[in-house]
């Protein structure tokens, strides 16, 4: 088996669950700014951001590849694919938006980056082979 996961990916992934859930307990705190949409006891929205922060950066350090002997899982933040062997066409080049080290910035670059492609079934339309 073999796992392949960037710590920028994760690190990002847990960070902005952090900001999320801080936004949300921030929000129910009795302010006046906030006093007359939010109608909701502190400690309820408190415990409920808890449970999303401890659940959201499980999720986030998850994500991966991981190849084995039966096929490849690829774990995003929201979903995981189980991709078996058979299913797999080709690798191929691709491109995705992120944060990619190797840039300018000390924590890196936001933009394009390269990334693993999988490509399923067949990779030539049924219309261009020849028989």
């Amino acid at each position: 088996m073999t796992l392949i996961a960037e710590r920028n990916p994760r690190v990002n992934a847990i960070w902005w669950t952090f900001l999320a859930c801080l936004v949300v307990v921030i929000t129910a705190i009795d302010n006046p700014v906030t006093h007359l949409w939010v109608k909701h006891d502190p400690t309820v929205v408190g415990a409920i951001a808890a449970i999303a922060l401890i659940g959201g950066c499980f999720r986030g350090w998850r994500i991966g590849l991981r190849i084995d002997q039966s096929g490849m899982t690829v774990r995003n933040y929201f979903r995981t694919y189980r991709i078996g062997w058979p299913e797999v066409s080709l690798f191929a080049d691709g491109s995705a938006l992120g944060l990619f080290a190797g840039g300018q910035s000390p924590g890196g670059d936001f933009g394009w980056g390269w990334a693993l492609r999988v490509v399923r079934g067949s990779p030539v339309p049924a219309g261009w082979t020849v028989s």
